[in-house]
């Protein structure tokens, strides 16, 4: 029940599961990383597949999502480059960072990028297994992956819903900012780039808020909280975010 809500956009009954102190990891059925892969993967199709919006599958591109590090690759291209990588199964390869960053960034129609910076098969499936052993999918994790995934399906309403469990807050708000401004950037539709561009504006007034709380709490810490990096958030920084808004 609690995915079809997601699916659905039912923002009311996920409020209340989440309400009543449900463990969001048995909700979802990911306890471990390995799991974590296949069901995010389906959560992205199963949503578009419900809901067929058009606009996000040309802004977004999700039909062409195949694998786990295509969301890294999604996220560089709508966050920035100076985020590391959440979604990989390669971890941190600097040489293929480069890559991704000059395809979204530079020579988006140059294909020889693609080919040379994405290992093989094997090796991503390797390196993958390696890395899980079966570890530990937080829910802090699980908060995080089902915002972007809001964010990113144009669910801002329930985009708000995980806002509030997610520690970093002001960071995570940025970063939805930062993707509907993209999305705004790319649609040539002038309905949905003022719809876009209005919910840039509301994530970036939650941002301002929760800072200016923070400020008024410890003005040294609302400081560092700016410049921190936000482990949960691939290592970038809410300077580095609103940079490159």
């Amino acid at each position: 029940l609690f995915k079809k809500s997601l699916i659905n956009n039912r923002s009311a009954y996920v409020e209340y599961f989440l309400g009543i102190g449900l463990d969001l990891c048995t909700l979802m059925d990911t306890h471990n990383r390995s799991q974590r892969q296949g069901n995010l993967l389906n959560l992205y199709k199963d949503t578009h597949a419900k809901n067929r919006n058009e606009y996000i599958e040309t802004l977004f591109g999700i039909s062409s999502l195949t694998t786990i590090e295509e969301l890294y690759e999604k996220l560089n291209k709508f966050v920035g480059a100076f985020i590391e990588p959440i979604y990989s199964s390669y971890g941190n390869d600097d040489a293929k960072r480069v890559g991704i960053d000059m395809k979204n960034h530079v020579c988006v129609c140059c294909q020889c990028i693609n080919v040379r910076t994405r290992p093989s098969e094997n090796y991503k499936h390797s390196l993958f297994n390696q890395n899980c052993n079966a570890s530990l999918y937080t829910n802090d994790e699980l908060f995080r992956d089902l915002f972007l995934w809001s964010i990113f399906m144009n669910m801002p309403e329930m985009g708000k819903i995980f806002l509030l469990h997610l520690q970093p807050r002001i960071c995570a708000a940025l970063i939805a900012s930062a993707i509907f401004k993209r999305y705004a950037t790319g649609s040539i539709n002038l309905n949905y780039k003022g719809k876009f561009q209005n919910q840039a504006l509301e994530f970036e007034t939650y941002a301002a808020v929760f800072t200016n709380k923070c400020y008024e709490y410890n003005q040294n810490l609302a400081c560092e909280l700016l410049l921190r990096q936000i482990l949960l958030f691939g290592n970038i920084t809410c300077m580095q975010v609103t940079d490159l808004e």
